[in-house]
């Protein structure tokens, strides 16, 4: 067992960030640590509770933050908890109880999975170089698709399937992920005017885009194509004469309700204007 105490006379309150050396009371915080020599250890920390300087502040008293140390609330140490963590992560619940039992940091297997759910992970980067594979869900029967970051040694997806669709849809959707930090700076260029993909790709790479210039181009013909499309529904053009004769002889089914009409009224002898 050790016993320790913070050297900081002062503290931050954790709700508005306010310094305070006001010390309401003391307690006793127990936090099992690392084993020393075989043995479990515990430290017995003499914790202080101090009220808040700031009077607006909904938090009048709370207890010292040891962000370095453990948690709020925690009943181990961080280093602790991380080496326990990445037991559970490598073998699991009950194994891993067994295995931390061994090397003198005793838990449950319901602790170790509690923790697993917990954790926290930072989010992925867009991978930038990527390996497809087909892979046996079950051998011989059905086959899927392993997508790999190449650059990270690990895998990123698994598809249902190893059909070409789905993986140019997951391309598709990888492609959005890397545009997506950069798409309002884009809107904003596209406002004023820029439409070469050239350019588009050569100010956003300044910013940090990783991308290439292919996803930037297929970016400004989506966004061209999706400007052409609101435009042509403003305002519905009639056809040509030559296309008249070619909307007489085409199954109406095909056609779109505006488009129908004036051939229903071209059949009739009455054109619209």
């Amino acid at each position: 067992m050790l016993v320790a105490r913070t050297k900081s006379a002062v503290s931050f309150c954790p709700c508005c960030g306010c310094r305070t050396g006001r010390v309401h009371s003391h307690y006793v915080r127990r936090l099992t640590d690392l084993p020393w020599q075989e043995r479990i250890v515990e430290i017995r920390l003499n914790a202080r509770r101090f009220r808040c300087a700031n009077s607006q502040c909904p938090r009048q008293i709370f207890t010292e933050r040891l962000p370095e140390t453990a948690r709020p609330k925690a009943r181990r140490t961080s280093r602790l908890r991380d080496r326990q963590l990445a037991i559970g992560f490598a073998v699991g619940g009950e194994p891993g109880a067994r295995l931390s039992h061994r090397l003198g940091m005793p838990t449950s297997g319901d602790t170790l999975l509690r923790m697993i759910r917990a954790a926290e992970f930072k989010p992925l980067e867009p991978p930038r170089v990527i390996g497809i594979d087909d892979w046996a869900w079950r051998k011989g029967q059905r086959y899927g698709t392993i997508i790999c970051d190449l650059e990270r040694n690990r895998v990123i997806d698994l598809l249902p399937n190893r059909n070409a669709n789905a993986v140019a849809s997951w391309l598709g959707c990888a492609r959005c992920v890397l545009v997506d930090p950069f798409r309002d700076y884009l809107e904003k260029r596209w406002e004023e005017g820029e439409r070469r993909g050239q350019q588009l790709w050569t100010e956003i790479k300044r910013r940090g885009f990783e991308g290439s210039k292919t996803i930037i181009s297929r970016w400004t013909a989506a966004r061209k194509q999706r400007s052409s499309t609101a435009a042509s529904n403003v305002r519905w053009r009639p056809p040509s004469r030559r296309n008249c004769a070619r909307l007489l002889s085409k199954e109406p089914r095909s056609l779109d309700q505006q488009t129908e009409r004036f051939r229903w009224r071209c059949m009739r002898g009455r054109p619209a204007c």
